[in-house]
This record gives C-alpha cells, structure tokens and sequence, in this order.
C-alpha cells in the first residue's frame, strides 16, 4: 500500500536499512524503513521521531506480484499520540462522497503522511495488467487508528502531477477505493500498526474484479507537533530503544494468483536500525 520522497539534509537520518523477502515461490518484497532523528529517547522525555517506508514488489519471470491483503508493522520504542491531534476518520472522508470534497472535509492537522504508489491492475489469474499510480494520504483516526485513502490520478503535489497514462483504469477518487482505517496498538514498547486491506485495495481493485498487484510505495510520516499544557507534543515519539538497536518488523501476506501454490503467502521481516 511510485515518487521519492527526500529527506532534507539537515534532518539527522538514524538509519536506514533494505530487507528481502521472498513470498513462497513466487513473490519477492523489498522494505526498507528510515527512522529520525538519531535519538532514543525516553518516557519521561520522548524525542520526535519521523518514519519512511519505502517497498517494492515483484512476482516470477517478470511478472507482478500477488495483491496484498494485510499488512502488520511493528517499530520498538515508537508511540503515537493521536489523542492530541485533529482527526479525520474514514466514515467522514467517505461520506463527502456525494460532494466530491472527499480528503477535504479533514480539519487541519489531521494530515500525518503519505506518499505515492505505483501498481498494476490485474486479472485474478495472471500477472499482467494496467498501470494504476494514487497517491496514498494518512490521516490521524484518533488513538487507535489511522485512516487511508487513495487519490486516483491526475494528483499533484510539489512533485508534480502523476502521469495520465497510469490512472488505473479510467477510475475516479473515491471510485477507485473508499477511505479505510489501520489499527494502532502497543506491545511492551513496541507499537504495531495493523492493515487489514479492503478489496478494492487488494483482490477486487477498483470494484472491478481486478488484483491490485503492488510495485512500489514511498510513504513518509510528516513531522507533526502541537502543544499541550504548553509542553511540545510530536504525532510519532521514540521513548525507547535496546541499547543502540532499534528492532522492527514487517509482515506481509498476499492472496496468489489462481492456479499458483501456495494460495496465500506471508512471510515476516525482522531487522533492527541504529539508535
């Protein structure tokens, strides 16, 4: 769940590390997490803490791969403080449907991230398809949640304006996939961020029956702070790590296409980052 996003170089980068994954006999993953800046922080005194992912997928021989249906994010030492920013919840996005406001009726601050997405439409029985490039927007869902939705080319940003050639099959905002929530959590000092993707973002792409076949996905958390009780609040704070390491994982299950073993495919990824 495509356009690089840049880090300024004044931004103190505390790592970034590439992992493999290969999906049964079929898939292969690449994610690559970058965490900043290069401080632990504490409970007491939690450091502001930015978050990029950068994957790419790609199936056998060339072809794409199978369509994402869940993924689990965890980062030790991360929390979220949704509680102390405006929120903007996938009812209310889908609900300005009938305007065509859609993302526009999020109040200001709501906004946590995003970044583009480049992937193929495909049949459910084989590989091969139409390009589709949306944008993906992130939005604070409260405390336990986060909302996201796609917005269908042609969308522009300081980037520019996505080629029309990839607009997923002549789809609109909105048409193409209704706004979807993940869910937040804690573990000890690990947060996990659970995705479970409805089907016009995996195995009915679009509502058209299609596979939403992934091929790359930049998506950077904005460095987001507020003020309570006068104290400087970020969205995202490290309050920890295992002495200099940072572990996190990812884990990706996918739907295969028909006729391809195994039927679905998930695989984990453990790694650590510098702290």
């Amino acid at each position: 769940m495509r356009r690089i996003i840049i880090i300024g170089t004044a931004v103190a980068v505390l790592c970034s590390a590439a992992v493999a994954l290969a999906a049964g006999n079929f898939d292969t993953f690449t994610a690559t997490s970058t965490f900043s800046p290069s401080t632990a922080g504490s409970e007491t005194h939690p450091s502001l803490l930015t978050l990029t992912e950068h994957w790419t997928a790609k199936g056998s021989s060339g072809g794409n791969a199978a369509p994402l249906t869940k993924i689990v994010a965890k980062v030790y030492g991360l929390t979220y403080n949704g509680k102390d920013f405006p929120t903007c919840s996938a009812a209310k996005i889908n609900a300005a449907g009938s305007s065509g406001q859609w993302d526009k009726v999020c109040p200001k601050g709501s906004y946590i991230g995003g970044g583009a997405v480049e992937a193929q439409l495909t049949p459910p029985a084989s590989g091969t398809g139409t390009a589709c490039d949306p944008y993906l927007r992130i939005f604070n869902g409260g405390p336990t949640t986060q909302t996201f939705f796609f917005v269908v080319s042609p969308w522009t940003d300081s980037a520019g304006t996505v080629p029309s050639s990839r607009t997923c099959a002549g789809t609109k905002t909105g048409v193409a996939c209704a706004a979807y929530s993940g869910t937040l959590s804690h573990s000890g000092k690990t947060a996990v961020l659970t995705i479970k993707l409805p089907g016009c973002a995996s195995t009915n792409a679009a509502g058209l029956g299609l596979y939403a076949a992934l091929q790359k996905l930049d998506v950077t958390y904005n460095k987001l702070t507020t003020k309570v009780n006068g104290k400087v609040i970020g969205y995202g704070e490290s309050v920890a790590c295992l002495g200099n390491k940072r572990p996190y994982s990812i884990t990706f299950t996918a739907q295969n296409y028909k006729g391809h073993s195994p039927p679905t495919q998930t695989t984990t990824i453990n790694h650590t980052a510098t702290c």
